[in-house]
């Protein structure tokens, strides 16, 4: 079998703390934020099902704090992740067009909550 490699535009980077992500059309749900980078992000969640099509804009949280508001995104992947009997998924959304103010905000976001700022 042949393996093939993909390579990302955007370097990606793992989250610390309690990043968050809350998806506009699902408001009452918070979800953890596994890594991020100036093109997209990746969640996990519980569930059989997939529920990334639904996302078309979300807010990022760390800790109880709104970071951004209103990102829009495009669900790129929703895959299942193997965490033995919890049915658990990994929902992968880039950023759509930002403005200068959520640009400024996401990179603030990358640097404060991130791996990218323990360097």
């Amino acid at each position: 079998m042949e393996l093939v490699r993909t390579t990302r535009r955007y370097r990606r980077f793992s989250t610390h703390g309690r990043a968050l992500a809350r998806v506009r059309s699902a408001p009452e749900t918070m979800f953890h934020v596994i890594d991020i980078s100036v093109g997209g992000l990746a969640f996990r969640y519980l569930g059989d099902g997939e529920l990334g099509g639904s996302a078309d804009e979300i807010d990022l949280f760390h800790d109880e704090t709104l970071a951004l508001r209103g990102i829009p995104v495009q669900a790129v992947s929703d895959c299942p992740l193997d965490y033995g009997f919890i049915p658990m998924r990994r929902c992968g959304l880039s950023f759509g067009e930002l403005t200068p103010e959520q640009r400024f905000a996401l990179d603030a976001f990358i640097v404060n909550y991130t791996e990218a700022g323990r360097r």
